[in-house]
């Protein structure tokens, strides 16, 4: 367990307790939980790590292009609170698509190509309801196959710190926004790789492929 998931957990708990203002003011209630990104893989977290009597008052989670956990976080908890969750992702999801998924995958339109699809204010909308798609596309695909083949065989200490090693190359290159990340090229990779010399030689390698992952991703829509 990281610290977010802890915080997530304790999150969770605090708001059902007597002392929130929220019990003060409505007493016990249903949930409905939900994030994006990296907030709805929490929401799931935490939901599956939640006590039995606050599980069973979570009536549904959303996640929104939400990455998925380890297979050993994958236990018996998380698989029931899954059958409650449901993952929206876009054609071409990227970060959503990183690791298991128990919950039920929704596949939905975007305007928009590549990472730009992880904005939500990009996705289509018909009133009240997405507007969904078959399957995801075959770049997403292929990507998907190669990222969770590079990330299986490490432990989590290693995938946490390769992780955060590339969205720290991320920030010290400027690249804040999705936008800024389908400009990524070659030579981001080489300054980020020198920036960041006190990494392993083997995180320095995944966080090199993870790179070249996202620069094949952008070629592909251009």
């Amino acid at each position: 367990e990281i610290l977010s998931q802890k915080k997530a957990v304790d999150y969770i708990i605090s708001i059902d307790s007597q002392d929130s203002m929220l019990f003060k003011n409505f007493g016990k209630m249903d949930y409905y939980v939900g994030g994006h990104s990296k907030g709805g893989n929490l929401a799931l977290y935490a939901s599956g790590h939640a006590p039995s009597k606050l599980q069973k008052r979570i009536k549904k989670i959303y996640c929104f292009d939400s990455p998925g956990f380890n297979k050993n976080v994958c236990d018996d908890s998380m698989l029931i609170i899954a059958s409650k969750a449901e993952n929206y992702m876009p054609t071409s999801s990227f970060f959503g698509r990183m690791f298991e998924h128990k919950e039920k995958i929704t596949v939905i339109k975007s305007k928009q190509f590549g990472l730009l699809q992880h904005d939500l204010s990009n996705w289509h909308i018909d009133i009240d309801h997405f507007l969904y798609e078959q399957s995801f596309n075959d770049i997403s695909n292929r990507v998907h196959d190669s990222m969770n083949h590079l990330l299986e065989n490490l432990n989590n200490n290693e995938k946490e710190e390769a992780i955060e090693s590339l969205f720290d190359i991320f920030e010290k290159q400027g690249l804040y926004t999705f936008e800024d990340l389908t400009k990524i090229n070659l030579n981001h990779i080489i300054q980020g790789i020198k920036d960041f010399s006190d990494l392993s030689s083997n995180t320095k390698r995944i966080v090199l492929e993870l790179l070249k992952i996202i620069i094949e991703l952008n070629t592909s829509i251009k």
